[in-house]
């Protein structure tokens, strides 16, 4: 079928969609292309592309959604910080939820502070634990929490980061939840090995 692939978060829109129904991202200047995936539905994602996100520009102060590259004054916004639309977590107030990552055999659990960005690898959060996991990389994931859940990032080099067995693309953003299972370092249809690393996200509710 022919439709307009987004670039940013790859979802198949209709050839009359002026912005991506799924990121928000323009189309206007996107050609139309025969597609290999239904229109609205982006390929190989579970839970979709994180859309609740934006940047805030630095000179004009417009919000985009967070995979616009520039804004239309003309400013830059890729070293710009994505905040999640509510203002309440824009703050980064972590005062009612502390999420982490807990591994599945219960020896390392890694602190997801809200508003803040961990890298996890063999050389970043969690690196004594990570060290022996040979398929991970040494910056394999990047998390950042917000009220509303976690978004993950695959930023490895080698081996991929699945979310319940859904393969993540590399750089980027998806949205997650309490109880799903993060595995960094798995390869294609690979069961369980030493060198892969498994994680639940957890969260503790502190109360409002």
């Amino acid at each position: 079928m022919k439709g307009k692939k987004c670039p940013a978060c790859g979802t198949v829109n209709k050839i009359s969609n002026i912005v991506c129904t799924s990121c928000r991202e323009d189309l206007l200047r996107v050609p139309v292309t025969e597609c290999d995936a239904k229109a609205g539905k982006a390929p190989g994602v579970q839970r979709g592309v994180a859309t609740g996100f934006q940047r805030k520009c630095p000179d004009c102060g417009k919000l985009w959604p967070y995979s616009k590259s520039r804004c239309e004054c003309g400013r830059s916004l890729f070293t710009v910080p994505v905040y999640a639309t509510s203002d309440n977590n824009a703050t980064g107030d972590n005062s009612a939820t502390n999420f982490f990552l807990r591994s599945e055999d219960g020896k390392c659990e890694i602190p997801l502070p809200v508003g803040e960005e961990v890298i996890v690898g063999r050389e970043g959060a969690g690196a004594e634990y990570l060290k022996e996991k040979s398929f991970v990389s040494s910056a394999h994931a990047k998390f950042t929490a917000y009220e509303e859940g976690i978004v993950i990032e695959h930023i490895g080099h080698t081996n991929p980061t699945q979310v319940n067995g859904v393969e993540l693309e590399p750089n980027v953003p998806y949205q997650t939840q309490e109880g799903d299972l993060i595995v960094m370092g798995v390869r294609s249809n690979q069961g369980y090995h030493p060198n892969i690393a498994y994680f639940r996200l957890m969260s503790t509710h502190m109360g409002v």
